[in-house]
């Protein structure tokens, strides 16, 4: 009875015991979010961010903002440009301003240019993010094991 709980102890003891959990990198490709090879929502990034950085989850903010706001920017742009190219295509009488049309271009331009910036925010929230989980990598393990004086207790790190 007494070798059955010793090697129960034996094998309950020498199952490592870390202090630390790892924190899980993320990268970012433009305003997405990706953990490994899977991308994850703004929900779980926030969640992530929140928990671990308050000026990663601000800078995410900001980024997301000026994603949103690029595309409306970009995409009012994009339809004036187009409503004055379907003048000049479909209206014989009136011909389409030229300068609406170089407005719209630059708008789409501007629009491209702020979610440019967004995607730099992001990657600053991504990279306060895991520079904040990784200056502690040390873990320390526990072992219940066999020395020269007997059986006891191993702690590594």
């Amino acid at each position: 009875m007494k070798t059955l709980y010793l090697i129960i102890l034996f094998v309950l003891f020498s199952i490592p015991a870390f202090s630390q959990n790892e924190m899980p990198v993320l990268t970012a490709k433009g305003c997405k979010i990706y953990k490994g090879e899977f991308k994850i929502s703004s929900g779980e990034t926030r969640h992530l961010l929140r928990q671990t950085n308050p000026d990663a989850l601000r800078a995410y903010n900001v980024g997301k903002n000026l994603e949103i706001v690029s595309y409306i920017v970009g995409l009012s742009g994009g339809g004036l440009f187009l409503y004055e190219l379907g003048i000049a295509v479909f209206d014989d009488e009136d011909y389409p301003s030229p300068v609406l049309l170089g407005v719209g271009i630059g708008v789409v331009g501007i629009g491209y240019l702020i979610n440019y910036i967004a995607g730099n925010k992001v990657s600053t929230a991504v990279e306060l993010y895991n520079a904040s989980s990784s200056p502690n990598k040390t873990s320390y393990k526990l072992e219940f094991g066999l020395n020269n004086n007997g059986v006891g207790l191993t702690l590594k790190f």
